[in-house]
């Protein structure tokens, strides 16, 4: 093998290396990416199941009165605001349930409201 073909052959493992190694830092980032993602849906839903809960507790009520409350929940380690709003318009009260958290920088809220007789 010639001294030219031995320094070829040693950039064409380089090149192999580089590009291997781009493939595993890409694929890395997509596999936090991804579990970031899925913590943050499985965080939504169980708020979801949450707030469905207190809806349903609500609505079971014999009586309902007017009250604005905020409780501190911690769900999964992260510290989650539920806010409890009940209006009366009428006859028709009205009631609000918000819930906000703070998650890699971002505020989510969810909000659900209903109509209570």
């Amino acid at each position: 093998m010639s001294r030219s073909e031995r320094g070829f052959v040693l950039l064409e493992a380089l090149c192999a290396v580089t590009i291997v190694s781009l493939t595993i830092m890409l694929a890395t980032a997509l596999w936090h990416a991804s579990i970031r993602q899925e913590r943050q849906s499985e965080l939504h839903f169980l708020v979801s199941r949450i707030a469905v809960s207190q809806m349903e507790r609500i609505g079971e009520a014999q009586s309902i009165a007017t009250v604005e409350r905020t409780n501190e929940l911690e769900i999964q380690g992260v510290s989650v605001e539920e806010r409890l709003l009940v209006e009366r318009e009428g006859q028709i009260y009205r009631v609000v349930l918000t819930y906000s958290w703070l998650e890699g920088g971002r505020t989510h809220a969810q909000t659900w409201a209903t109509l209570h007789l």
